[in-house]
């Protein structure tokens, strides 16, 4: 399976960097762990450019041309290893998972879709077959 990779520095309560390790985004956005953004953080400035190479590199781990995909720095200040700032890569973060929850929320749609087109063919052949039934008995 492909993964994007991260290098996580954690900060624990401004004490210095605890410790360095390498994440991939399943193991960052798993286990109940939660995300801020503070306040002092920039807005959200990605551009068509670099979402062309983020689709560029995704394609690249799909093709299974590489199995894992560096992400770069994600600093984080927690003081319970729970609740996270995210001090940077708030903008590679976000853009993951804007990506991904459009994507399940297309998945969810495409679900709806063949949903509803199970239930549209069963009312059809429901249909044939009582026309069909019908025309026996006459």
């Amino acid at each position: 399976m492909a993964n994007f990779v991260f290098q996580t520095e954690s900060i624990i309560d401004m004490k210095g960097i605890q410790g360095t390790s390498n994440k991939t985004y399943r193991q960052l956005m798993g286990n109940g762990l939660r995300y801020e953004i503070p306040k002092f953080q920039r807005d959200y400035t990605w551009e068509t450019e670099q979402w062309d190479d983020l689709w560029k590199d995704i394609k690249l781990l799909l093709s299974d041309e590489e199995s894992e995909h560096y992400m770069g720095y994600l600093v984080l200040q927690t003081s319970n290893n729970k609740n996270f700032h995210i001090i940077d890569g708030q903008q590679r973060l976000t853009t993951l998972s804007i990506l991904i929850l459009s994507t399940l929320k297309c998945l969810e749609e495409l679900a709806g879709c063949i949903s509803n087109l199970r239930g549209l063919a069963q009312d059809y052949v429901f249909e044939e077959l009582s026309f069909i039934a019908h025309q026996s008995n006459s």
